[in-house]
Protein backbone atom coordinates (compact mmCIF):
# COMPACT_ATOMS: atom_id res chain seq x y z
CA UNK A 1 0.00 0.00 0.00
CA UNK A 2 1.53 2.99 -0.94
CA UNK A 3 0.95 6.81 0.94
CA UNK A 4 1.11 8.55 -2.29
CA UNK A 5 3.28 9.80 -5.23
CA UNK A 6 2.20 12.64 -4.43
CA UNK A 7 3.07 13.41 -5.09
CA UNK A 8 2.76 13.29 -4.14
CA UNK A 9 2.89 13.09 -7.07
CA UNK A 10 5.68 14.54 -8.85
CA UNK A 11 4.31 15.77 -11.60
CA UNK A 12 6.01 18.76 -13.70
CA UNK A 13 6.56 21.34 -10.54
CA UNK A 14 4.98 18.24 -8.16
CA UNK A 15 1.99 19.18 -9.16
CA UNK A 16 2.00 20.67 -12.72
CA UNK A 17 -1.13 21.23 -15.11
CA UNK A 18 0.85 21.97 -18.34
CA UNK A 19 2.88 20.40 -20.93
CA UNK A 20 6.94 19.71 -20.31
CA UNK A 21 8.58 22.57 -20.86
CA UNK A 22 6.08 25.29 -19.69
CA UNK A 23 6.76 25.85 -16.05
CA UNK A 24 2.43 25.87 -14.76
CA UNK A 25 1.06 28.54 -12.31
CA UNK A 26 -0.05 27.18 -9.08
CA UNK A 27 -3.24 28.49 -9.75
CA UNK A 28 -3.95 26.52 -12.83
CA UNK A 29 -3.14 23.48 -10.90
CA UNK A 30 -5.83 24.17 -8.55
CA UNK A 31 -7.89 25.49 -10.99
CA UNK A 32 -7.36 21.94 -12.93
CA UNK A 33 -10.82 20.31 -11.43
CA UNK A 34 -13.58 22.32 -10.24
CA UNK A 35 -13.85 24.35 -7.38
CA UNK A 36 -17.23 25.39 -6.01
CA UNK A 37 -17.57 28.83 -4.68
CA UNK A 38 -19.01 27.52 -1.39
CA UNK A 39 -17.07 25.30 0.98
CA UNK A 40 -18.94 21.91 0.94
CA UNK A 41 -19.69 20.79 4.83
CA UNK A 42 -18.65 17.58 5.61
CA UNK A 43 -21.74 16.23 5.06
CA UNK A 44 -21.83 17.51 1.70
CA UNK A 45 -18.95 15.73 0.86
CA UNK A 46 -19.97 12.67 2.15
CA UNK A 47 -23.36 12.79 0.48
CA UNK A 48 -21.93 14.47 -2.71
CA UNK A 49 -23.79 17.65 -2.62
CA UNK A 50 -22.67 20.72 -4.19
CA UNK A 51 -23.12 24.06 -4.19
CA UNK A 52 -23.97 26.33 -7.34
CA UNK A 53 -24.32 23.93 -9.61
CA UNK A 54 -22.37 23.94 -12.68
CA UNK A 55 -23.26 23.25 -16.27
CA UNK A 56 -22.92 19.61 -17.98
CA UNK A 57 -19.43 18.20 -18.28
CA UNK A 58 -17.58 15.97 -20.54
CA UNK A 59 -17.79 12.13 -19.70
CA UNK A 60 -15.44 10.36 -16.57
CA UNK A 61 -12.11 9.07 -17.31
CA UNK A 62 -12.40 6.00 -19.48
CA UNK A 63 -9.66 3.16 -18.44
CA UNK A 64 -8.74 0.43 -21.17
CA UNK A 65 -6.60 -2.21 -19.84
CA UNK A 66 -4.94 -5.31 -22.58
CA UNK A 67 -1.85 -6.11 -21.47
CA UNK A 68 -0.45 -6.74 -17.79
CA UNK A 69 2.88 -6.11 -16.11
CA UNK A 70 6.14 -8.34 -16.63
CA UNK A 71 8.17 -6.59 -14.20
CA UNK A 72 8.77 -3.21 -12.57
CA UNK A 73 8.88 -0.54 -12.68
CA UNK A 74 5.71 0.92 -14.00
CA UNK A 75 5.23 4.35 -15.15
CA UNK A 76 2.03 6.68 -15.27
CA UNK A 77 2.95 8.70 -18.53
CA UNK A 78 1.42 11.59 -20.66
CA UNK A 79 2.62 9.98 -24.29
CA UNK A 80 1.67 12.92 -26.21
CA UNK A 81 -1.24 14.70 -24.94
CA UNK A 82 -2.38 15.26 -21.67
CA UNK A 83 -5.95 14.34 -21.90
CA UNK A 84 -4.02 10.57 -23.23
CA UNK A 85 -2.81 9.16 -20.35
CA UNK A 86 -0.88 5.94 -19.89
CA UNK A 87 0.35 2.73 -17.33
CA UNK A 88 3.71 1.56 -18.99
CA UNK A 89 5.75 -1.05 -18.06
CA UNK A 90 9.61 -0.25 -17.92
CA UNK A 91 11.38 -3.70 -16.60
CA UNK A 92 12.72 -3.71 -20.63
CA UNK A 93 13.81 -0.09 -21.04
CA UNK A 94 14.52 -1.09 -24.96
CA UNK A 95 10.88 -2.44 -25.07
CA UNK A 96 8.47 -0.34 -23.10
CA UNK A 97 5.18 -1.65 -22.86
CA UNK A 98 1.46 -0.05 -22.67
CA UNK A 99 -0.42 -2.08 -20.37
CA UNK A 100 -3.36 0.81 -20.01
CA UNK A 101 -4.61 4.01 -21.54
CA UNK A 102 -6.67 6.40 -19.90
CA UNK A 103 -8.30 9.42 -21.35
CA UNK A 104 -9.57 12.66 -19.78
CA UNK A 105 -7.20 11.68 -16.60
CA UNK A 106 -6.68 13.99 -13.97
CA UNK A 107 -3.57 16.17 -13.96
CA UNK A 108 -2.69 14.55 -10.38
CA UNK A 109 -3.38 10.83 -10.84
CA UNK A 110 -0.52 9.00 -9.43
CA UNK A 111 0.15 4.92 -8.44
CA UNK A 112 -2.12 4.05 -5.23
CA UNK A 113 -0.48 0.54 -5.30
CA UNK A 114 0.92 -1.85 -7.99
CA UNK A 115 -2.60 -2.33 -9.26
CA UNK A 116 -4.56 0.64 -8.28
CA UNK A 117 -4.27 4.34 -9.94
CA UNK A 118 -6.21 6.87 -8.47
CA UNK A 119 -7.60 9.96 -9.47
CA UNK A 120 -10.15 12.31 -10.00
CA UNK A 121 -13.06 11.79 -12.38
CA UNK A 122 -14.63 13.66 -14.51
CA UNK A 123 -11.50 16.29 -14.71
CA UNK A 124 -14.20 18.86 -13.93
CA UNK A 125 -17.86 19.62 -13.14
CA UNK A 126 -20.55 19.06 -10.09
CA UNK A 127 -20.54 15.59 -10.07
CA UNK A 128 -16.44 15.06 -9.46
CA UNK A 129 -15.18 11.81 -7.67
CA UNK A 130 -11.93 11.01 -5.65
CA UNK A 131 -11.84 7.26 -7.32
CA UNK A 132 -9.36 4.27 -7.17
CA UNK A 133 -9.25 1.57 -10.47
CA UNK A 134 -7.65 -1.45 -10.49
CA UNK A 135 -5.92 -1.63 -13.60
CA UNK A 136 -5.91 -5.71 -13.63
CA UNK A 137 -9.71 -6.26 -12.30
CA UNK A 138 -10.78 -3.25 -14.07
CA UNK A 139 -12.74 -2.44 -11.00
CA UNK A 140 -13.59 1.20 -9.96
CA UNK A 141 -14.54 2.32 -6.76
CA UNK A 142 -15.26 5.62 -5.40
CA UNK A 143 -14.15 6.78 -2.47
CA UNK A 144 -14.71 10.40 -1.89
CA UNK A 145 -17.98 11.67 -3.97
CA UNK A 146 -17.44 15.42 -4.36
CA UNK A 147 -13.61 14.75 -5.59
CA UNK A 148 -10.97 17.01 -4.45
CA UNK A 149 -7.82 19.64 -5.37
CA UNK A 150 -5.58 17.52 -3.85
CA UNK A 151 -5.63 14.61 -1.54
CA UNK A 152 -3.44 11.54 -0.32
CA UNK A 153 -4.03 7.81 1.51
CA UNK A 154 -2.24 6.75 4.59
CA UNK A 155 -0.07 3.81 3.85
CA UNK A 156 -2.96 1.44 5.48
CA UNK A 157 -5.50 3.59 3.77
CA UNK A 158 -7.06 4.37 6.48
CA UNK A 159 -5.95 7.97 6.51
CA UNK A 160 -7.43 10.35 3.73
CA UNK A 161 -6.57 13.71 3.69
CA UNK A 162 -7.47 16.21 1.08
CA UNK A 163 -8.33 20.16 -0.19
CA UNK A 164 -10.95 21.80 -1.56
CA UNK A 165 -12.27 24.99 -2.20
CA UNK A 166 -10.47 26.74 0.28
CA UNK A 167 -10.93 23.54 3.15
CA UNK A 168 -8.64 21.42 4.49
CA UNK A 169 -10.49 17.61 5.06
CA UNK A 170 -9.54 14.59 6.98
CA UNK A 171 -11.60 11.56 6.77
CA UNK A 172 -10.97 8.39 8.66
CA UNK A 173 -12.47 4.69 6.78
CA UNK A 174 -15.80 4.42 7.86
CA UNK A 175 -16.27 8.04 9.22
CA UNK A 176 -17.49 11.63 8.16
CA UNK A 177 -15.06 14.27 6.53
CA UNK A 178 -13.93 16.33 9.23
CA UNK A 179 -13.11 20.25 8.42
CA UNK A 180 -9.83 21.14 9.54
CA UNK A 181 -9.54 24.32 8.57
CA UNK A 182 -9.77 26.87 5.97
CA UNK A 183 -7.49 28.98 3.87
CA UNK A 184 -7.75 32.22 1.95
CA UNK A 185 -6.00 32.06 -1.42
CA UNK A 186 -4.23 34.59 -3.19
CA UNK A 187 -6.01 35.42 -6.59
CA UNK A 188 -4.19 35.51 -10.18
CA UNK A 189 -0.66 35.15 -8.59
CA UNK A 190 1.16 32.93 -11.58
CA UNK A 191 3.62 30.12 -10.37
CA UNK A 192 7.16 29.49 -10.22
CA UNK A 193 9.70 26.70 -9.28
CA UNK A 194 9.48 27.55 -5.60
CA UNK A 195 5.54 26.63 -5.71
CA UNK A 196 4.37 23.28 -4.11
CA UNK A 197 0.75 22.45 -3.73
CA UNK A 198 0.42 18.90 -2.13
CA UNK A 199 -0.31 16.39 1.09
CA UNK A 200 1.38 13.86 1.90
CA UNK A 201 1.44 10.97 4.71
CA UNK A 202 4.33 10.24 6.88
CA UNK A 203 5.34 6.63 6.27
CA UNK A 204 4.24 5.55 9.69
CA UNK A 205 0.73 7.34 9.18
CA UNK A 206 0.84 9.44 12.11
CA UNK A 207 1.24 12.45 10.58
CA UNK A 208 0.94 14.36 7.45
CA UNK A 209 2.55 17.92 5.65
CA UNK A 210 0.15 19.96 3.77
CA UNK A 211 1.76 22.42 1.25
CA UNK A 212 0.37 25.63 -0.45
CA UNK A 213 2.21 27.92 -1.74
CA UNK A 214 -0.91 30.58 -3.10
CA UNK A 215 -2.67 30.39 0.37
CA UNK A 216 -2.45 33.84 2.53
CA UNK A 217 -0.09 33.16 4.35
CA UNK A 218 1.81 30.75 2.86
CA UNK A 219 1.20 27.20 4.03
CA UNK A 220 3.45 24.67 5.18
CA UNK A 221 1.93 22.59 8.32
CA UNK A 222 2.23 19.23 9.79
CA UNK A 223 -0.47 17.65 11.26
CA UNK A 224 -1.27 14.48 13.14
CA UNK A 225 -3.63 11.81 11.23
CA UNK A 226 -5.68 10.87 14.08
CA UNK A 227 -7.44 14.22 14.80
CA UNK A 228 -5.97 16.56 12.51
CA UNK A 229 -4.75 18.65 15.11
CA UNK A 230 -1.40 21.16 14.16
CA UNK A 231 1.85 19.89 15.24
CA UNK A 232 4.24 22.31 13.35
CA UNK A 233 4.01 25.24 10.90
CA UNK A 234 6.67 26.81 9.24
CA UNK A 235 6.48 30.57 10.56
CA UNK A 236 6.92 32.64 7.30
CA UNK A 237 4.39 33.92 4.61
CA UNK A 238 5.06 34.77 0.94
CA UNK A 239 5.83 38.08 1.17
CA UNK A 240 8.69 37.69 3.61
CA UNK A 241 10.46 35.83 0.51
CA UNK A 242 11.13 32.72 3.27
CA UNK A 243 9.41 29.74 1.56
CA UNK A 244 9.00 26.73 3.11
CA UNK A 245 8.38 24.08 0.11
CA UNK A 246 9.20 20.89 -1.56
CA UNK A 247 9.20 18.38 1.54
CA UNK A 248 9.33 14.96 1.19
CA UNK A 249 9.16 12.17 3.72
CA UNK A 250 12.14 9.95 4.68
CA UNK A 251 11.56 6.02 4.12
CA UNK A 252 11.67 4.76 6.86
CA UNK A 253 11.15 7.25 9.97
CA UNK A 254 8.93 10.06 10.49
CA UNK A 255 11.64 12.77 8.65
CA UNK A 256 10.50 15.27 6.69
CA UNK A 257 12.80 17.09 4.39
CA UNK A 258 12.12 20.78 2.66
CA UNK A 259 14.01 23.69 1.71
CA UNK A 260 13.47 27.25 2.79
CA UNK A 261 16.17 29.83 2.32
CA UNK A 262 18.32 28.54 4.53
CA UNK A 263 18.31 25.44 2.33
CA UNK A 264 17.78 21.83 2.93
CA UNK A 265 16.24 21.28 6.53
CA UNK A 266 14.36 18.09 8.33
CA UNK A 267 11.50 18.32 10.58
CA UNK A 268 11.49 15.33 13.29
CA UNK A 269 8.28 14.22 15.61
CA UNK A 270 10.56 15.56 18.92
CA UNK A 271 9.98 19.33 17.22
CA UNK A 272 13.45 19.42 15.79
CA UNK A 273 14.26 21.68 12.81
CA UNK A 274 17.74 20.98 11.25
CA UNK A 275 19.59 22.86 8.56
CA UNK A 276 20.89 19.77 6.50
CA UNK A 277 22.31 21.10 3.41
CA UNK A 278 22.65 25.07 3.71
CA UNK A 279 22.22 26.65 0.78
CA UNK A 280 20.48 24.24 -1.57
CA UNK A 281 17.21 25.07 -3.21
CA UNK A 282 16.02 21.99 -4.82
CA UNK A 283 12.76 22.78 -7.38
CA UNK A 284 11.16 19.15 -7.49
CA UNK A 285 12.11 15.92 -4.73
CA UNK A 286 12.17 12.24 -5.58
CA UNK A 287 12.83 9.63 -2.88
CA UNK A 288 14.92 6.61 -3.52
CA UNK A 289 12.88 3.29 -3.19
CA UNK A 290 15.75 2.36 -0.44
CA UNK A 291 15.35 5.54 1.44
CA UNK A 292 19.08 6.05 1.07
CA UNK A 293 19.34 9.09 -1.50
CA UNK A 294 16.83 11.92 -2.91
CA UNK A 295 17.53 13.01 -6.36
CA UNK A 296 16.42 16.36 -6.93
CA UNK A 297 16.36 19.18 -9.69
CA UNK A 298 18.29 22.46 -9.32
CA UNK A 299 19.12 25.93 -11.20
CA UNK A 300 22.20 26.27 -12.42
CA UNK A 301 23.67 29.37 -10.26
CA UNK A 302 24.93 30.97 -13.44
CA UNK A 303 21.65 30.77 -15.86
CA UNK A 304 18.15 30.69 -14.03
CA UNK A 305 17.28 28.81 -17.55
CA UNK A 306 19.63 25.76 -17.17
CA UNK A 307 18.66 23.25 -14.76
CA UNK A 308 20.41 20.08 -13.85
CA UNK A 309 19.96 16.93 -12.32
CA UNK A 310 21.28 15.48 -8.69
CA UNK A 311 21.79 12.95 -6.30
CA UNK A 312 21.74 13.53 -2.40
CA UNK A 313 23.31 11.16 -0.60
CA UNK A 314 21.49 10.77 2.96
CA UNK A 315 24.00 9.09 4.78
CA UNK A 316 26.76 11.81 4.01
CA UNK A 317 24.96 14.70 2.59
CA UNK A 318 26.74 15.02 -0.35
CA UNK A 319 25.42 15.64 -3.78
CA UNK A 320 26.96 13.89 -6.73
CA UNK A 321 25.81 16.42 -9.76
CA UNK A 322 24.62 13.86 -13.17
CA UNK A 323 23.09 15.48 -16.69
CA UNK A 324 22.80 19.06 -16.87
CA UNK A 325 19.78 20.88 -19.31
CA UNK A 326 17.51 17.82 -16.82
CA UNK A 327 14.50 18.35 -14.93
CA UNK A 328 11.91 16.72 -12.72
CA UNK A 329 13.95 13.58 -11.98
CA UNK A 330 12.16 10.90 -10.44
CA UNK A 331 13.78 7.73 -9.06
CA UNK A 332 12.22 4.62 -10.69
CA UNK A 333 14.24 1.76 -9.04
CA UNK A 334 17.31 2.53 -7.05
CA UNK A 335 19.78 2.91 -9.82
CA UNK A 336 17.07 4.05 -12.63
CA UNK A 337 16.14 7.75 -12.76
CA UNK A 338 13.21 8.80 -15.25
CA UNK A 339 13.90 12.87 -15.75
CA UNK A 340 12.80 15.25 -18.34
CA UNK A 341 15.37 17.24 -20.72
CA UNK A 342 14.81 20.72 -20.30
CA UNK A 343 13.66 23.47 -22.95
CA UNK A 344 10.25 22.15 -24.10
CA UNK A 345 9.28 22.61 -27.93
CA UNK A 346 9.38 19.61 -30.37
CA UNK A 347 12.45 17.67 -30.47
CA UNK A 348 13.09 19.48 -26.95
CA UNK A 349 11.68 17.77 -24.69
CA UNK A 350 11.06 13.96 -23.66
CA UNK A 351 11.55 11.39 -20.53
CA UNK A 352 14.79 10.51 -20.50
CA UNK A 353 15.92 7.21 -18.85
CA UNK A 354 19.21 7.14 -16.71
CA UNK A 355 21.38 4.21 -15.25
CA UNK A 356 23.16 6.04 -12.07
CA UNK A 357 25.81 2.74 -12.07
CA UNK A 358 26.54 2.99 -16.00
CA UNK A 359 25.74 7.07 -16.55
CA UNK A 360 23.86 5.72 -19.71
CA UNK A 361 20.68 7.52 -20.90
CA UNK A 362 17.72 5.91 -22.62
CA UNK A 363 15.22 8.18 -24.63
CA UNK A 364 11.57 7.03 -24.16
CA UNK A 365 8.75 8.07 -26.25
CA UNK A 366 6.84 9.84 -23.95
CA UNK A 367 6.45 13.65 -23.37
CA UNK A 368 6.31 13.54 -19.27
CA UNK A 369 6.38 10.82 -16.60
CA UNK A 370 3.17 11.77 -13.62
CA UNK A 371 4.59 8.94 -11.31
CA UNK A 372 6.24 6.02 -10.71
CA UNK A 373 6.05 2.52 -8.94
CA UNK A 374 7.70 1.60 -7.03
CA UNK A 375 9.67 4.89 -6.15
CA UNK A 376 6.39 6.30 -4.33
CA UNK A 377 5.99 3.66 -1.80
Amino acid sequence: MRRNAVAAILIWLTVACGHVGTPPSADQASAARTAPTVAPTADQVASGVRSNPLPPVPQGTQVSCTAKPNGLPLAFVWPSRPEIAAVVDLSDLANPRTLCTLTNVDPLARFYSAAEISYVSPRFGPSVNLVRTNVTTHVTETFLPGGAELWDWSRDGNALAYFTAGQLWLKHQGKQAVSLASYKMQPGRGGGWIDELAIRFSPSGQYFVFVHTVTIPVTFEIRRASDGGLVWSHPADFFSGNIATKAVWARQRDRLYFRDNEGVRTWEPSGTVTTQVPGLRWITTSLSPDGNSIAYSVQEDKSPFTFRVAVLNLQTLQSRMLVADRVAAQFASDRLLLYTKAGGGPGGSGVVAYDITTGVETALPYDQVIDVWPAGL
